[in-house]
């Protein structure tokens, strides 16, 4: 009667079928996940260029800077 006894964690049996993943692969794809998300947020901060066709606001354009009509005044 001989027993074997396992120390740690087996994560992975022989009797199951499917992909097998270690989980220091996991971490690191999820790490890698996370800083391309990361870093394409800093990108669209930073100046992503505009959409095409799409044209930046003229000055006049702003309800501050409105032309006012122009009226002569006769002296």
């Amino acid at each position: 009667m001989s027993s074997k006894k396992t120390s740690g964690l087996n994560y992975f049996s022989e009797d199951s079928a499917g992909f097998r993943v270690q989980p220091k692969t996991v971490l690191i794809m999820s790490l890698v996940y996370i800083g391309i998300v990361v870093l394409l947020h800093i990108y669209s901060k930073l100046g992503a260029p505009a959409t095409p066709g799409a044209q930046p606001p003229s000055p006049t354009d702003s309800p501050n800077n409105a032309e006012q009509p122009h009226t002569e005044e006769t002296l």
